[in-house]
């Protein structure tokens, strides 16, 4: 048997990056693991990544993810991440909401006459 004939030929990979943003370093480490996650999916592998500056605003910030995938996979793994960023961000927006709606619930009840220790948060 020789070594040509027991060997598998690699599958043609094509190199990709993504621009990965958010407020947080919690939030761009989400998005970088759902990235990873595709990625593995699709039998590829992340490569590299560095911190990306986009403009003079500091309230966000922003990651550039070097990767590659099998040829004839980029566009599924796009719309892959597409939605699945989209599900990440609609659930931060709702919690957010809840958040916000609870804060501004308590700050009401602090400052109204019937203010019942029990709900102190402190």
């Amino acid at each position: 048997m020789s070594i040509a004939s027991s060997t598998t030929t690699k599958p043609k990979m094509s190199n990709s990056l993504e621009l990965l943003t958010g407020l947080t370093v919690a939030e761009i480490q989400k998005k970088y693991e759902i990235l990873s996650a595709i990625v593995i999916e699709y039998s590829g592998k992340v490569h590299d990544s560095q911190p990306c500056i986009l403009s003079n605003n500091n309230s966000t910030m922003s990651l550039i993810v070097y990767y590659e995938v099998p040829e004839g996979h980029e566009k599924q793994l796009k719309k892959s991440l597409v939605i699945l960023l989209e599900i990440f961000c609609l659930y931060n927006r709702e919690i957010l909401v809840k958040v916000r709606f609870f804060l501004y619930f308590v700050t009401k009840v602090r400052n109204s006459q019937n203010f019942s220790p029990w709900l102190s948060i402190e």
